[in-house]
Order: structure tokens, then C-alpha cells, then sequence
């Protein structure tokens, strides 16, 4: 609805309910009613212009909601931004949107105190038509050094005129060789960080990882049973054990050969083996107990061992 500044105007809300409804009306940005009933009586001015919105509550039921737009005839008010921006060598679009109620007769574009010229075809005119005014675009072919600076807009209606300088400003834009050197910066540092993240993940996999414990492991090698070493008994054993018995003699009858004559009857003392009593090292030592014994005249407790072999045990 249109009308001029002082003009009284009626709003209707139409609600077709039985019961009857309960209508409340609202203006556009207010909490606050502004009455209650199907009509809603305002007087245009410029803090009643606007969107108003009725509401129909019926108990029990959803509300029904309707939208009114109250129009204010008068000059025109331009709401562009004062300063908008272009790039050299490309198409550039000043804009110059207008609220104008009614419409505006005349749109005009000045440069540096001259009317632009739209016989020129570097410049072009463009309109759309809104319901509360127009938007009004300036377009500058193949935009030059020459071409960036302060243009004036014009709007004049029934009611008034208003105008508005407008600013184009050239948009900065980085050379090419910048923006390769940037992105080559992005990519090397994104290499760096990742792989800064890879070796941290590792040493903490490593780090958090158990060790696997090493069992001791007894290897026996057959041969005389083992003894305490400690004892007096298994001392004399050993000492028996390393005896070895007497050749027989051969004759002058000749006999034929007995080779199990001929072999020595001494037994071999047994050779333990015994892992590495240390978890710090994977190697492996031969020990003869005996012959340690006999050379330097004790054992150590921790070559202590008794092994059980068969009936011997």
C-alpha cells in the first residue's frame, strides 16, 4: 500500500475461523502490538512506513500469520556503498540502488564534472526494477588507470532528487611470481610439519613398545651325569669320571685285532651349556666345571646347576 507522508491508511486482516479469532497486529522489528481486531488504522509517516504482520490465534489451533506493506511516497534515498571496487583490464560495476516510492524518473552518472557518455561503448546502462525502487548499474568496459576515481549518482522522482559520490578504487592484486613463490612456501612447510609429526608419532610407538622378555634357556649336552660341585662325594665322581682306564698290553701272540680293546674306556666329562645369564647380551659360553675347578680352584654359585638324566638322577 502506497501513500503519502500524513495520509491515513487501513489494513485488513481477513481471517475466516469459527470461533471467532483473536488478531493482534505487529509492525516489522517491534515486539510490541500495535492493535488488536481485523482493521488496523496508521498514519504514513517515515517511522510507520514498513512491514506490518497480523496475527490470528484461535485456542487449540496453530496461529495464522499475514504480511502488509505500508509504502511512503517521497524523495528518493540511495543505499549503495560509497566505496566499491575494480580491477584494471577487467569489466567494472558501480552500484546505485535506490528506494524510491514511485519510481524514479531519471538516473544520471557523472565523471569528473562531465555526464557520462552511453553513446561511448566502454559504458553500458543497466536497470532492475524492485518493488520499492530500482538498482542502477554503471559498467565500465576494460577498466584503465584513468578510469578509478569519484563518480556522482543522480536519482529524481515526483518528490525530490538524491544524489551520492561514489568512490572506485582499484583492488590490489599480487604479482604472479608471488603468488607461486606462496603457494611452493605453503606446500614445503606442509612437507616439514608433516614429517616433524610422523617422527614424533614413531618415537612415542617406540618408545611406549615393551621389551619382550629374553627366558634362560638350559642346553645339556649327553655325556656323565651332572653333580653338585659343592659336595665331597660328587668331587671324588668327577675325579673317577676323569681316570682313564688302562690300555691293555698288547702280547707277541698274535690275536686278531680287537678294536674295542684298543679304545680307552675314559668318559669325557660332560659339557654344559648354559645361556648368557645376562638379558643384555644374546651370546652364548661353553663352561666345563671340572676344568674350571682343577685350574683355578673354585666355582662360581652361579655355574651351580643339578640336572637329573634318566635312572641316574
Amino acid at each position: 500500500m502506497v501513500a503519502d507522508e500524513g495520509m491515513e491508511v487501513v489494513l485488513v486482516c481477513n481471517v475466516d475461523s469459527n470461533p471467532e479469532p483473536k488478531i493482534t497486529w505487529y509492525q516489522e522489528g517491534s515486539t510490541e502490538p500495535k492493535g488488536v481486531g481485523a482493521e488496523l488504522r496508521v498514519v504514513v509517516g517515515h517511522s510507520t512506513a514498513g512491514v506490518y504482520r497480523c496475527e490470528a490465534s484461535v485456542r487449540g489451533f496453530p496461529d495464522l500469520q499475514g504480511h502488509m506493506r505500508v509504502l511512503l511516497k517521497g524523495p528518493p534515498q540511495i543505499v549503495s556503498a560509497s566505496d566499491q571496487q575494480g580491477r584494471k583490464g577487467e569489466t567494472v560495476s558501480l552500484e546505485c540502488s535506490t528506494v524510491s516510492i514511485p519510481s524514479p524518473i531519471r538516473v544520471t552518472w557523472t565523471y569528473n564534472g562531465q555526464e557520462i557518455d552511453f553513446s561511448d561503448p566502454r559504458y553500458d546502462l543497466v536497470e532492475d526494477e524492485e518493488k520499492e525502487g530500482v538498482r542502477n548499474y554503471l559498467v565500465i568496459h576494460d577498466a584503465d588507470e584513468e578510469d578509478f576515481g569519484a563518480y556522482n549518482c543522480s536519482v529524481v522522482n515526483e518528490y525530490g532528487v538524491a544524489q551520492m559520490l561514489i568512490r572506485l578504487k582499484q583492488e590490489k592484486t599480487l604479482p604472479v611470481y608471488a603468488l607461486v613463490w606462496g603457494s611452493l612456501g605453503l606446500i614445503v612447510t606442509g612437507l616439514v610439519v608433516t614429517g616433524i609429526i610422523v617422527c614424533t608419532r614413531r618415537r612415542a610407538i617406540i618408545r611406549d613398545t615393551p621389551m619382550p622378555e629374553k627366558p634362560l634357556s638350559v642346553m645339556v649336552v649327553p655325556g656323565l651325569p651332572a653333580v653338585n660341585m659343592y659336595s665331597v662325594s660328587s668331587d671324588s665322581k668327577l675325579w673317577q669320571g676323569l681316570t682313564p682306564t688302562p690300555t691293555p698290553t698288547r702280547t707277541s701272540t698274535p690275536s686278531p685285532l680287537n678294536m674295542d680293546a684298543l679304545t680307552p674306556t675314559a668318559t669325557v666329562p660332560p659339557t654344559h651349556t648354559f645361556s648368557s645369564l645376562s638379558q643384555d647380551s644374546d651370546r652364548a659360553f661353553i663352561v666345563d666345571p671340572v676344568s674350571y675347578m682343577l685350574v683355578y680352584g673354585y666355582v662360581f654359585p652361579s655355574l651351580y646347576m643339578r640336572v637329573y638324566m634318566g635312572s641316574n638322577a
